[in-house]
């Protein structure tokens, strides 16, 4: 009998052993490579006079995200995500992201009042990553999950947030505040770019 107590025990602190992340928050500050997950559009809120919303939710997420990883994004939004992060290499697996936004109903993801606003916190956070099944795996997570576009105020709201892929464990996540600005296509990608220089220029990590 005491010997399966003991292991029972012990499987059961090799099971969560091996739920935790191998990466610390210094591992994250000394990072020279990132796995970039994209922008996280599944439970945000878009507030105010947001015009052509079906536009938005079938294009324009895909968009953004694209924006920040080809070629033709660098180029046409001068979006250098490398220099941005302050990294040498940046590898992109959009997948989870893209599937995601693409289940987004556009009724649920326009809000009309401040009292439809959901409750935000890093548990909310954590249980997201927890559903992720990302492809890539080897390394650090950096994804950015929106809170909330306000056309208002014309700010973001990101929870910017570093996880290990391998066992979806959150290394560190944090809400920040970007101003949208520039026109056209560049306006709310421009938000996303206030955040990661902030980070960079601050080193917040």
């Amino acid at each position: 009998m005491k010997k399966n107590l003991i292991a029972a025990f012990l499987l059961c602190f090799s099971m969560v052993a091996a739920a935790q992340s191998k990466y610390t928050l210094a591992d994250v500050r000394n990072a020279r490579s990132l796995i970039w997950f994209g922008l996280d559009f599944s439970q945000a809120r878009f507030y105010g006079p947001f015009v052509d919303k079906v536009k938005i939710k079938d294009t324009d997420l895909q968009a953004w995200n694209t924006s920040f990883t080809s070629d033709k994004g660098f180029l046409w939004m001068g979006i250098d995500l490398k220099k941005l992060l302050g990294m040498n290499y940046v590898f992109a697996d959009l997948s989870v992201v893209n599937d995601h936004n693409r289940d987004i109903a556009v009724e649920d993801l326009f809000g009309n009042t401040d009292k439809e606003k959901p409750s935000w916190n890093e548990d909310r956070v954590i249980k997201m990553i927890r559903k992720y099944e990302p492809k890539e795996k080897d390394g650090i997570g950096l994804v950015m999950i929106v809170e909330s576009f306000d056309k208002t105020t014309e700010m973001a709201t990101i929870w910017v947030t570093y996880f290990d892929p391998s066992t979806r464990e959150v290394i560190r996540t944090r809400k920040y505040f970007g101003k949208a600005s520039g026109s056209g296509a560049k306006h709310w990608p421009n938000a996303v770019v206030n955040i990661l220089n902030e980070l960079r220029k601050n080193s917040i990590y």
